[in-house]
């Protein structure tokens, strides 16, 4: 059945046309990888109607079965815990996390550092709260490891850990020592920050807050200047403005913009960008709302897709030919990229989906060059990004399923080569 597509939502057809015995007729007919996906897309199911005896049902099987991956293990693990507080489905999902931590790649330290984040919180939530610690200050120090040794993945993710840790303190009573690390995260551009909820506890705790976002905006502008962009902004509608950076190509060269992973900013692509200004393209790397210089929230879809046509719209304006414009998004990214280029105006040209969050129906309505990336060991993002490739019109789209392990931009590093493949690929299509 591998490859017959909308596999998820065959699945909850089923579910929702005749419960569970439907779902097991689809499960006997499936893949290895396929029943893995059904699982998790049956507790998941029932997890949003806070029906938890059945959830932890499908839960436990998921567990039970050896046809789960690390990677899908975590995917619902991360669900069920940051959504519910169900003592049952905590359990479960811990049980989830633990498996995921004992069978995952040695070598692949990202995900252990997000297994073991996700576990910190679970267990925290259920109460458990020195195992929870424990497992958190581990993830951070294989964090700060992975940091010093040049990831640009585990320098982000070890800021939104360090973050993690002083909103337990904060719970906790221990203000203070949380109110610094709040303050610091406000002040750093590359820190993932909730700008509402930080700026609230910062100004509880007497701390400075404009002058922190003063300092933020400045050390943001240096490292755009680093970078060597120019610092712009993008106004999608009336009260609304976006951070950007902007490399200015050759009058009538392509334009390509680039879209990060959610929590991360658009500095996640200055490593990367001189491979396009090499030959000469004009680049913006945008930050959508809630990434970021952006204030959020970000899960409008319509809003993203006006965010990508403004940003597409600054590129033509300074000199990117309106009929060579390309997109590069990643994960999250990826979303916000392919709602721009299925509105269709201005049109991209070639596209490119780094194991993108995006949807099948959306998709469908692609019919220009695309390249989708992902990775053979990406839990339930590859069988999602391989229906996604199913249901896209023949022809249109090219598929590369990578033997490294990663997620959006972590495949750059994991595949070093990557980029230049995709540089190649655009100047192709472009």
């Amino acid at each position: 059945m591998a490859g017959a597509g909308r596999w998820e939502e065959r699945v909850r057809q089923a579910l929702e046309a005749g419960g569970d015995a439907a779902a097991e007729d689809l499960l006997k007919r499936a893949s290895s990888r396929e029943r893995a996906a059904a699982l998790e897309i049956c507790a998941r199911w029932y997890l949003d109607r806070s029906q938890y005896e059945a959830a932890t049902a499908w839960m436990r099987r998921l567990l039970e079965t050896t046809d789960a991956d690390p990677r899908t293990l975590l995917g619902l693990g991360r669900y069920a815990e940051e959504r519910h507080t169900d003592p049952g489905v905590l359990d479960a999902a811990i049980a989830l996390l633990r498996r995921a931590l004992a069978e995952r790649k040695p070598d692949d330290a990202v995900l252990e550092c997000m297994i073991l984040a996700n576990l910190a919180e679970a267990l925290i939530r259920r109460g458990d709260r020195a195992a929870g610690k424990a497992c958190l200050d581990q993830a951070i120090r294989r964090e700060d490891e992975l940091a010093r040794a040049g990831s640009h993945f585990a320098g982000w993710m070890s800021k939104f850990l360090q973050l993690f840790r002083a909103d337990v303190q904060w719970d906790e009573g221990d203000r203070e020592a949380a109110s610094r690390v709040y303050a610091a995260m406000l002040a750093d551009p590359l820190a993932p920050v909730e700008y509402a909820r930080i700026e609230e506890r910062c100004t509880a705790s007497g701390v400075d807050v404009k002058t922190l976002i003063r300092q933020r905006r400045k050390a943001d502008l240096e490292f755009t200047a680093l970078a060597g962009a120019e610092a712009v902004e993008v106004a999608p509608s009336a009260g609304r403005t976006l951070y950007a950076s902007y490399w200015k190509g050759f009058e009538g060269a392509p334009g390509v913009l680039l879209l990060a992973m959610a929590g991360s900013s658009r500095h996640a692509w200055s490593p990367y960008v001189g491979e396009m200004t090499a030959r000469g393209w004009h680049v913006l790397a945008l930050d959508p709302p809630g990434q970021g210089m952006s204030v959020g929230p970000g899960l409008d879809r319509k809003a993203l897709a006006e965010d990508g046509k403004a940003a597409l719209e600054m590129l033509a304006a300074r000199g990117a030919a309106a009929g060579r414009l390309g997109a590069v998004g990643a994960s999250f990214g990826g979303t916000v990229a392919l709602l721009t280029a299925v509105a269709g105006q201005p049109p991209v040209r070639a596209l490119v989906l780094l194991s993108p969050a995006g949807t099948v129906d959306a998709a469908r309505q692609r019919s220009d060059p695309t390249l989708l990336v992902t990775s053979v060991d990406d839990g339930p993002f590859t069988l999602r990004n391989r229906e996604m490739f199913d249901e896209a019109p023949q022809g249109a789209w090219e598929l590369r399923v990578l033997p490294e392990t990663g997620h959006g931009t972590t495949l750059l590093e994991a595949r070093p080569r990557l980029w230049a493949e995709v540089v190649d690929w655009l100047a192709e299509k472009l």
